[in-house]
């Protein structure tokens, strides 16, 4: 299986060296397996002693969901001597889906306050939404969060092979005055990044026909699971709230204007933008002023993290250079460059 490079991975295989937890966290189908996958071949190949399970497996979950020393039922070819602390080498337990533990704050404080630092955890959870909520118990000191995010241009380009235009793009960033030669290629590029998207799938996608049925899978399939998760009560609600918001990306969010037009409360339109962005699909960016008040209050503007999955909302799969939209989706796609730099906190 070919592995595509991964802006965010050299942060996180850094971060394996470090006592503290690993979380990676981001939307459904941004790659977060793969990369676990990934980090786990290549602690296999150093010799390190390393599992991977997820906890989408029923037996695995309801091992730890009865105890956290569950887990160590399932580490059956690792002496017990490196759990206890007599010999150096860590053992790395890598978690897949870690939100659908009952309470994964307390697995985790419980692993690391017990075993660390012979035991390293390198976790994956769909969503801060679902991290946030479960996460009762403070795990400050014991863990880094980073946010995996659907690709970006340059992981784009990588990916679909075309990487001379990245080398061209790393002088231009360290000579503002390069002027980047005039490429069909590069264009064409960029127009299917604006119309389709970041998701890894829908990029590797053969032709237009599987783009658009992948981005579907993602809209329906992926996004109710973010409802039925989230606790969403009015599906349809929340829904056409999205839809309204693809519409207006790049524009003010007004949230008195959304609840009048769906008839549903200030509250609620907050719950859902709240939602919207922790579950990693939208962003709402505030304006800068010296007044912090005004920073405060004044309307912020909405943006996309993926503009494949906005166009599907709208049903919005054209051409990029026939769009009305396209001043839009160019705004947008700046929104993803300046925010692009990898995300990690404590």
């Amino acid at each position: 299986m070919t592995i595509f490079p991964r802006t965010l991975y050299p942060a996180i295989k850094a971060h394996v060296a470090q006592p503290e937890f690993t979380i990676i966290t981001g939307a459904r189908q941004v790659g977060k397996t793969t990369l676990l996958r990934q980090l786990y071949q290549e602690l296999r190949a150093a010799d390190q002693a390393v599992f991977f399970y997820s906890l989408e497996d029923p037996r695995f979950l309801e091992a730890i969901d009865r105890h956290p020393t569950g887990v160590f039922d399932f580490l059956d070819r690792i002496p017990s001597r490196a759990i206890d602390g007599v010999d150096d080498a860590p053992v790395f337990l890598l978690l897949d889906e870690i939100q659908y533990a009952a309470a994964p704050s307390n697995l985790l404080k419980f692993l690391y306050d017990t075993y660390a630092p012979n035991l390293k955890v390198i976790a994956t959870g769909s969503s801060a939404f679902y991290i946030d909520q479960k996460f009762t118990d403070s795990l400050a000191g014991r863990k880094r969060i980073f946010h995996l995010r659907s690709l970006d241009f340059t992981e784009f380009l990588l990916f679909k092979g075309a990487e001379q235009f990245v080398a061209r793009m790393e002088i231009k960033r360290s000579r503002p005055s390069y002027q980047i030669p005039a490429n069909e290629v590069l264009t064409s590029h960029f127009y299917e990044y604006l119309r389709y998207g970041g998701y890894p799938k829908v990029v590797l996608a053969a032709d237009q026909v599987e783009k658009r049925l992948l981005l579907n899978e993602l809209l329906t399939a992926y996004l109710r699971r973010d409802m039925v998760e989230a606790g969403v009560e009015k599906a349809n609600k929340f829904f056409t709230l999205f839809t309204l918001l693809a519409d207006q990306i790049g524009d003010l969010v007004n949230r008195n204007e959304l609840a009048n037009t769906l008839q549903i409360s200030n509250k609620t339109v907050d719950s859902y933008l709240r939602i919207l962005r922790q579950c990693f699909h939208v962003e709402l960016v505030r304006p800068f002023s010296r007044n912090l008040r005004k920073e405060l209050t004044k309307m912020p503007k909405i943006y996309f993290h993926d503009t494949g999955i906005r166009n599907i909302l709208l049903n919005k799969l054209q051409s990029i250079p026939q769009r009305e939209d396209r001043g839009k989706l160019l705004e947008n796609f700046y929104f993803r460059q300046f925010s692009a730099a990898p995300l990690h906190r404590l």
